[in-house]
């Protein structure tokens, strides 16, 4: 398997997973949360379009980089995604629909490329929030819809420039 560096235990991955990013945040520079779940291309929406970005899910919480370089330089997370914040969740036929807790209450798509990536990024969101809802007592998400419906394109609330501290998803503050 060419992504797993020979010798380290590393999780099955999608195919969008970039080799380089794989090696540096599971073996070499893990972050402080531990090694990523799960990390390859995801499509999210910027300013009414769909943006590729590289994301990477750790337990607690979705980022989402640029490109793998960024990883690679160790930049911080374009947007990050905390899963504590995440009350519902959709698995599509091509990608994912969130339900944000907020006082908007907000709904946010992102989109997979593949089916075999959304089978990988689905079974370990599924662990993931189920991790950081027994973390937060039960009294996180209760039920998750992972049945598939026909293609649709996930909602846009317009942009991920959303004000810190009214989202979830913004960027690291630092």
């Amino acid at each position: 398997d060419t992504l797993k560096p020979s010798g380290v235990n590393i999780p099955d991955l999608p195919a969008s997973a970039d080799p380089r990013a794989v090696a540096q945040t599971c073996t070499l520079k893990p972050d402080p949360a531990g090694k990523p779940i799960c990390q390859g291309l995801l499509g999210f929406p910027d300013k009414g379009r769909m943006t590729m970005r590289y994301a990477l899910l750790f337990p607690g919480r979705l980022d989402a980089h640029d490109s793998p370089e960024d990883v690679l330089l160790m930049h911080p997370p374009k947007f990050t995604l905390k899963l504590s914040t995440v009350q519902g969740f959709e698995t599509l036929s091509s990608g994912f629909i969130f339900d944000i807790k907020d006082t908007n209450r907000k709904k946010f798509g992102i989109h997979v490329g593949s089916q075999e990536d959304l089978q990988i990024w689905s079974s370990k969101l599924l662990v993931a929030l189920q991790r950081t809802r027994d973390e937060c007592g039960g009294s996180g998400p209760r039920a998750w819809n992972v049945s598939s419906r026909p293609a649709q394109p996930p909602p846009v609330a317009g942009s991920l420039e959303l004000a810190p501290g009214r989202h979830p998803l913004q960027p690291p503050s630092g």
